[in-house]
């Protein structure tokens, strides 16, 4: 079974248009943040409603149907689950401080910014902006642990995502980040 490499970053548009990576903000979501273990995402794979107008008129028996010139999607919604573990060292309220402290700064990390999304399994890449509010679903002890059980609701901008190689839209290609 891969182990799953799963890569965020806050992005810009540069002069270009394109949406770029913010120097210094690529974080490996397991290696990079203290106490985060990454769960699942949910939503790599969806493609949103597709851009399309029509047109009825009383005089014809046909939809007048009108294509966007780039195929484009109304957004959709990413879910990304995490939990949020102290290290074996820590108990009791030294255990919940940790935890709750790691919470945080993820949750700063992906605030206010836009967010590139990766990973090494489905090798896709996608734009996503946090809009939902962040409440943990779990709080408990796992195996004598404590842990925390969180679900972040994001909108894919594009509504889809995108191989890592493409430059489309992003400045950068990931493709060696696989």
């Amino acid at each position: 079974m891969i182990e799953p490499n799963v890569f965020i970053a806050k992005v810009s548009k540069d002069d270009n248009g394109k949406y770029a990576i913010i120097e210094g903000s690529t974080k490996n979501i397991n290696n990079d943040f203290n106490g985060v273990y990454y769960q699942s995402a949910d939503g790599i794979e969806t493609h949103g409603t597709p851009w399309v107008y029509t047109e009825e008129y009383p005089e014809s028996d046909e939809l007048d149907v009108y294509f966007s010139e780039n195929n484009t999607f109304k957004s959709t919604d990413f879910t990304l689950k995490l939990y949020f573990i102290a290290p074996d060292g820590k108990k009791d309220n030294e255990a919940i401080d940790y935890i709750i402290n790691a919470y945080n700064a993820f949750f700063y990390f992906v605030s206010g910014h836009l967010i590139l999304y990766w990973d090494n399994v489905r090798k896709r890449k996608l734009l996503l902006a946090l809009t939902e509010s962040v409440k943990p679903s779990t709080t408990s002890v796992l195996s004598g642990r404590e842990y925390l059980a969180v679900s972040f609701k994001f909108k894919n901008l594009f509504g889809r995502s995108f191989t890592l190689s493409d430059t489309t839209c992003f400045a950068d290609d990931l493709s060696l980040t696989e």
